[in-house]
């Protein structure tokens, strides 16, 4: 009786031994957070300082105050980021355990090596290309081959994630002559295949994963409700459900891509079903004093700023007519933490 009992716990020993080595190795297997490369390509939502700095505009006022008030890491100053202080790209590289996006490529020394990734990203880039040959979006992708082909950026791409952010300016100006329905959804066929086609050859070029933004509700941004209703609710964008659903069907399929649904997470955000979130879900806390105007516009007679900051970012879900603050970006991608973190495998 006294060997039967022995054996049996030589049996249970061994089988907790097997099952605590199975779960080594399954920990093993997920990828540690920090191992990834990550690649950065689109616009505004996610440029950390492509866009050269030049004398204050419309386009170049992420380089001016009130721009990067919010952000402690760089001493609350304007970085080039089009927010109060982190912008997508940062908080994604937070979820792979590092401070804040890679650097951006227009800044880095001609002998640098890419450190965790580069940020190829800049201003109001477009995917398609418009009255030229080559798109925004395929010069970024240029750039990116040509710093693997000179070996600035390592070839191993075996652990790399790109991130393709483009936020609507394609349809910023539609040509004239897609302006009617079946015109314009031809417009947005180019730009979504102008996209699929730009992360087929990322993946191409070695990038292992690729996470693609799907269009956030663009109705819901300041820069059209200030004038439809005075920052009330969102204005019904087709464009955005088209484009969506046509993202979707080309690139939804791919085990290798993950699309990110800021138009469900926006919209998650902005009417949330409690009374809980952000104070000011429609109103930006930096605002024009003209409806034609941008946040740091200054006249340029006198110096008087035309706008308006709020006293505390961090109570509103957008920074100004089209970007979300830090704390929205923040917000926005602490519910997509969690699917990004299974689909590339790696530890809670």
């Amino acid at each position: 009786m006294k060997s039967l009992f022995f054996v049996i716990c030589i049996l249970v020993l061994l089988h907790a031994a097997g099952h605590a080595e199975s779960s080594r190795r399954h920990r093993d297997d997920r990828r540690q957070a920090s191992s990834y490369k990550l690649f950065v390509f689109g616009d505004t939502f996610v440029d950390n300082g492509n866009t050269d700095k030049q004398a204050l505009t419309w386009w170049s006022r992420n380089w001016y105050k009130p721009y990067g008030v919010s952000d402690a890491n760089h001493d609350n100053s304007p970085t080039g980021r089009f927010s109060d202080g982190k912008v997508q790209s940062d908080f994604l590289a937070m979820i792979l355990g590092h401070d804040e996006s890679p650097a951006p490529e227009n800044v880095r020394r001609d002998d640098d090596d890419d450190s965790f990734g580069m940020n190829f990203a800049s201003g109001f880039s477009k995917a398609k290309a418009i009255n030229t040959t080559t798109s925004e979006f395929s010069a970024q992708i240029g750039r990116f081959r040509r710093l693997l082909k000179h070996g600035i950026i390592s070839r191993d791409l075996n652990q790399s994630v790109a991130l393709v952010a483009f936020s609507g300016y394609d349809y910023t100006y539609i040509p004239h002559k897609d302006t009617d329905r079946h015109g314009y959804t031809n417009f947005i066929d180019d730009v979504t295949e102008s996209i699929a086609n730009g992360v087929s050859d990322i993946k191409e070029l070695g990038v292992t994963k690729v996470l693609v933004n799907m269009l956030q509700p663009m109705g819901c941004s300041p820069r059209f409700t200030r004038t439809a209703n005075n920052y009330t609710e969102c204005i019904k964008s087709e464009i955005t459900d088209i484009h969506n659903k046509k993202i979707k069907e080309k690139l939804g399929s791919e085990d290798s891509v993950l699309l990110l649904d800021l138009y469900t997470t926006f919209n998650q955000i902005i009417h949330p079903k409690s009374g809980t979130g952000f104070v000011h879900r429609h109103l930006p806390c930096c605002e024009s004093n003209e409806a034609g105007g941008y946040c740091g516009q200054v006249d340029s007679w006198n110096g008087e700023e035309l706008f308006q900051v709020c006293d505390k970012p961090d109570k509103y879900f957008y920074w100004d007519e089209y970007h979300p603050t830090q704390a929205g970006w923040r917000a926005v991608m602490d519910k997509l933490e969690d699917s990004i973190k299974e689909f590339l495998d790696i530890d809670s």
